[in-house]
């Protein structure tokens, strides 16, 4: 019975799995949050334009200083604001 018990669980799994990587082959959100640059619409990832600039201004000038301390130091020093209106810093964005 317990053999049975733990193959259907790795049967469940094993096919949520299967749902979410053809989900994404779609183009289709699985959730969490939406990644900065991007909105969702219909279920479904889209540009956002706005914050696709700034993703762009922030790798161009790391790539030309090398430097994350002068990244975040430029997009202060330019009033560059994050979705909710905040200074982007580094600490807000580590997640665990």
């Amino acid at each position: 019975m317990l053999t049975f018990a733990q193959f259907e669980r790795e049967l469940a799994s094993e096919r949520t799995k299967d749902k979410m990587l053809e989900r994404a082959k779609n183009g289709m959100w699985n959730g969490g949050i939406v990644p900065y640059g991007y909105k969702r619409e219909n279920k479904k990832f889209v540009i956002n334009p706005k914050e696709a600039e700034v993703v762009r201004f922030i790798y161009d000038t790391y790539v030309k200083t090398g430097s994350l301390f002068k990244t975040y130091d430029k997009l202060k020093r330019q009033e560059i604001k994050d979705r909710h209106g905040r200074v982007f810093q580094k600490a807000l964005y580590i997640t665990f």
